[in-house]
């Protein structure tokens, strides 16, 4: 997993050249047991990412619900996005910019 992690206020962009869905296990760091939860994996532009794995798996349900539309789109291509982090913990959102790649 590579999971794309933020912190408050920070932004990254990147090319996104597919993206699939998927399931992984995570444990919670307050303690809480194990759980499945849904992924979305991001195949990103290797000048974007030079170190392997090529992808960012996100995690946060609002970024993915932002995402999805766009990147499982038939017929997508390839475009440059940019994700912000509003705030922290489980009520962090996201600002999300999208243009031609």
């Amino acid at each position: 997993m590579e999971i794309l992690e933020l912190a408050p206020g920070e932004s990254r962009s990147f090319a996104v050249l597919w993206a699939e869905e998927g399931r992984t296990i995570i444990n919670p760091r307050d303690g809480r047991p194990p759980k499945e939860i849904p992924i979305l994996r991001l195949h990103v532009d290797p000048r974007d990412k030079p170190t392997f794995p090529q992808y960012y798996d996100v995690t946060s349900l609002t970024l993915q619900a932002q995402l999805k539309p766009l990147v499982l789109a038939p017929g997508y291509v390839a475009r440059r996005f940019t994700v912000q982090k509003v705030g922290s913990g489980p009520q962090a959102r996201f600002t999300l910019t999208s243009s031609p790649a």
